[in-house]
């Protein structure tokens, strides 16, 4: 399985998981804080979150309709690692 990435910006208070390397075709919004990038072919590259607060209380239904189960698996346990407790304390430290 190919390792993803989950960036962290908190000075714009937002996160990214990239999925795969691609050209950004469309964005598609899934609420007013989640949007997913396709590329020409439908294929999601990432999931931009436009708030670090949706990951503390990451719902994953919010995705499902969108994201396969086995990316979402993979993000939740990402979330359930000690990135969650970074995510709840005041100081974060990574970008």
């Amino acid at each position: 399985m190919k390792a993803h990435k989950l960036s962290i910006d908190t000075t714009a208070n937002a996160a990214y998981f990239q999925l795969t390397d691609g050209e950004v075709n469309q964005t598609k919004e899934v609420n007013p804080l989640i949007q997913i990038d396709l590329d020409n072919q439908g294929q999601i590259l990432g999931i931009e979150f436009l708030s670090l607060e949706i990951l503390k209380d990451f719902d994953r239904n919010s995705l499902i309709e969108f994201v396969s189960s086995d990316l979402l698996n993979e993000l939740t346990s990402i979330l359930n690692s000690p990135l969650r407790d970074q995510l709840n304390s005041s100081n974060l430290s990574f970008v």
